[in-house]
């Protein structure tokens, strides 16, 4: 009598997390997402610029950059949490109580490994995602800036980084955590595009810049805290020009543990609520 060894947890979950990649790859989610962190950080931080370099005299802007770098201090927050609404949905289609157990695995599984797998390759994706569009930011600077006042960025750029996966974490959490009650990615869907537009008063508050505050509630709104406040204080018309940087509000820590919070809490509960069921 053959003794065939049954995967481990870890193995399992590789194996949904291979099959969400492929599956993601096929219909395109991939290719979406990655349009996405590319084309509107390209065109808003260098196109367009380099655009009104040549076709407009930028002293009638004052100080320029700040100028160039709103439009993305909008686009981005959207992006954050359209590419998580991408990946998640699509990876919380019907398979994901039917049939992904079925095709991958001959025992039962607990649904909990499915959801780590599946979590897993949305996580991966999402930092990767991010991380384009940080890249093309930071190399934006190349084309306005010297070069050394550019590489004096990187550490608050790498905060500001970090601070992003915490805020687009949370949505991928919350997003499979409304699935988890709803059992219905479509209905998840909804509520979760709905609710992008509340979620954020509680997640972003103290990111909001002091002039568009008073508008934060309109749009899922993350303001780049650190790195916005490098660059709002550039003025590219000045002969010997200067990078000033100070820290936020000390309350930034707070909101970077309510971020946390948003990230862990739903993820923790997921796991346990997936853990008390098995795809058969």
């Amino acid at each position: 009598m053959i003794n065939i060894k049954p995967p481990s947890n870890l193995e399992q979950i590789g194996t949904v997390s291979k099959y969400e990649f492929i599956k993601m790859w096929k219909r395109k989610r991939i290719l979406t997402s990655l349009l996405l962190s590319i084309v509107f950080p390209l065109i808003i931080l260098i196109i367009i610029p380099l655009i009104m370099i040549f076709g407009y005299d930028f002293r009638y802007f004052g100080t320029s950059f700040p100028f160039l770098i709103a439009p993305e201090m909008l686009i981005l927050p959207m992006i954050l949490v359209i590419i998580p609404l991408i990946l998640a949905t699509d990876s919380l289609s019907i398979e994901y109580q039917n049939e992904t157990g079925l095709l991958l695995f001959v025992q039962p599984v607990h649904k909990s490994i499915i959801f780590l797998g599946k979590y897993l390759t949305c996580f991966i994706l999402n930092i990767s995602f991010i991380a384009v569009i940080y890249l093309i930011t930071f190399t934006s600077g190349f084309f306005f800036f010297n070069p050394i006042i550019v590489f004096e960025v990187i550490y608050p750029l790498f905060l500001s980084f970090i601070i992003a996966i915490m805020f687009s974490t949370a949505y991928l959490s919350i997003i499979f955590f409304l699935n988890t009650l709803t059992n219905r990615a479509l209905i998840t869907s909804g509520i979760m595009v709905f609710l992008s537009f509340i979620i954020s008063q509680f997640i972003v508050p103290i990111y909001m810049p002091p002039h568009i505050s008073d508008f934060g509630w309109v749009i899922p709104y993350f303001n780049l805290p650190l790195i916005c406040q490098i660059l709002i204080n550039i003025n590219i018309f000045e002969t010997n020009m200067m990078i000033t940087f100070s820290y936020p509000d000390p309350d930034i820590i707070i909101s970077l543990f309510v971020i946390a919070f948003y990230s862990i809490a739903p993820f923790i509960f997921t796991i346990f609520w997936e853990q008390r069921k098995y795809l058969k």
